[in-house]
């Protein structure tokens, strides 16, 4: 078989295929990932006030992550949807982050960390999802031994972003 029939039989129409949200996308990429630190909620607000909030990795992002002091972002590429940041630690630990962000999309990447949020519009809200891990050697024995510790990590996570998220919505509503 050449190489172009090949191509054909691979685009067939009648083949089927499923359109996956953003927050699909992520679950995927965490599952796939081995990453067990996933998190979903529906959230008040509209598309535009929840992504606001989860956007600003700057000024948010610090306040939904413990032990985040600061995020610097800079463009990697201007006008991309390709960023660049340095996470701070609350000791001083330094770590380069890779970032996609885009409307209901975001992916962050360092060496040793990867993390992600995505959003799309509910009926009742916003559906948002976030994940997180280490790239590190052994960090998957440790996720095992302590499912219930990274749950919490998660929850934690979320809730301090839908404060953030109903902080917003009040203060625009005042």
């Amino acid at each position: 078989m050449s190489s172009s029939e090949g191509s054909a039989e691979q685009t067939r129409p009648d083949w089927p295929s499923v359109e996956l949200d953003s927050v699909r996308r992520l679950r995927v990429l965490a599952t796939a990932g081995g990453h067990r630190l996933f998190e979903e909620r529906v959230l008040p607000g509209s598309f535009d006030q929840v992504w606001s909030v989860a956007a600003d990795l700057e000024g948010e992002l610090p306040g939904f992550i413990s032990g985040l002091r600061s995020f610097s972002v800079s463009p990697a590429v201007p006008g991309s949807d390709r960023l660049s940041a340095v996470a701070t630690s609350a000791i001083g630990h330094r770590e380069h982050f890779d970032i996609v962000l885009r409307p209901g999309w975001c992916l962050m990447q360092s060496s040793a960390v990867v993390g992600g949020m995505a959003a799309v519009p509910d009926p009742d809200g916003v559906r948002f999802a976030l994940f997180g891990g280490l790239r590190l050697p052994g960090t998957q024995v440790v996720r095992q031994l302590f499912p219930a510790a990274v749950k919490r990590k998660g929850l934690v996570m979320m809730d301090r972003l839908e404060h953030r998220v109903r902080a917003k919505i009040a203060a625009e509503t005042a």
